[in-house]
């Protein structure tokens, strides 16, 4: 759905903190337990390895993103929204025990729920909450735990996805090269495919319910939403898409990475990729956000696209201008 700009919404990333597991699943690992070859999984998904927790939590690893984030680091956010679509617990949000572990304090905290479009969708309400005046500095967590809900017998959920966390400080712009200006953005839902990826607590086994996956019809989703989503937010800015100096896709596997990707002429180094990293649903976006941001890579005048879709069904994208 396209949405009216409003009043302008700008806003500056202050830190990033990053965090994963230390349990590591290689494509040698899954090629022996299944008894397939390393090549039939590189093709399938395009993922190298995955990182899984074992005793981390989603609320471990988040808190452990944000402590990273806020670390030597003068500004204190009034603000932690976390996203996650794997909490640790139920009736309740993560984002006040995420805060107390980082020693934030009883800051406002809350969680948003939109899957592995989550990220994004956050990353932009911690932006508007601070262009509107009502939070100052404000800390944004995307925090998941999915292979917690994956059936071990299962080969083509547990060949996609990780578990990790990161988070980004975000402040009022100053007008530096650390700014960044909506400049448009989509977001959208259709609740019909909410069974293409779910975990229903009807069908709780082993203390927790387990992901069913329609991957064919998921893959479609994902390829349609992102072609159609990085085609509408150029035309919204009146730009042509090779005027976007990096594309930050979700990291669902190469393949869907990829076939977005294909219909666009814009050069392959512009789309970043964590295929090292494996799925980390509603951290993914953000992953690749605090690396450009930690690794300097933005520079004033850069248009920057960042686009996710994920379980619901959830899409998002925005396209960003870098500060001068």
């Amino acid at each position: 759905m396209k949405h009216a700009m409003g009043p302008e919404i700008v806003g500056r990333i202050i830190a990033a903190g990053l965090a994963l597991p230390s349990h590591i699943v290689m494509n040698r690992d899954l090629a022996a337990e299944y008894d397939v070859t390393e090549e039939w999984i590189e093709r399938r998904c395009g993922i190298e390895r995955r990182f899984v927790a074992r005793d981390e939590t989603a609320t471990s690893l988040g808190a452990e993103a944000a402590r990273t984030a806020v670390a030597n680091c003068e500004v204190r956010p009034d603000l932690l929204l976390c996203a996650t679509f794997s909490p640790d617990t139920l009736l309740t949000p993560i984002a006040p025990a995420i805060a107390h572990r980082a020693g934030l304090g009883q800051i406002a905290a809350f969680d948003l729920n939109a899957a592995c479009a989550g990220g994004l969708t956050a990353f932009l309400s911690c932006l508007v909450y601070i262009a509107s005046g009502l939070f100052r500095n404000v800390l944004v967590v995307a925090t998941d735990t999915t292979t917690k809900h994956l059936a071990q017998n299962d080969l083509k959920t547990r060949m996609l996805f990780s578990d990790g966390a990161a988070a980004l400080l975000l402040g009022p712009s100053t007008g530096d090269s650390a700014t960044l200006r909506v400049i448009s953005h989509r977001f959208g839902s259709d609740g019909a495919g909410i069974g293409l990826f779910s975990a229903e607590w009807c069908q709780q086994r082993e203390g927790r319910p387990h992901v069913n996956m329609n991957g064919p019809a998921l893959f479609r989703f994902a390829v349609e939403a992102g072609v159609r989503t990085l085609t509408e937010l150029c035309s919204d800015a009146n730009i042509a898409p090779s005027c976007l100096k990096r594309i930050l896709i979700h990291q669902a596997n190469a393949r869907i990475t990829r076939a977005i990707r294909d219909p666009f002429a814009i050069p392959r180094e512009r789309w970043p990729e964590t295929l090292g990293l494996g799925n980390l649903a509603a951290a993914s976006l953000l992953f690749l956000l605090a690396d450009e941001f930690t690794g300097r890579r933005l520079a004033g005048g850069d248009l920057l696209a960042l686009i996710t879709f994920g379980a619901g069904l959830t899409w998002a994208g925005l396209i960003l201008e870098v500060g001068c």
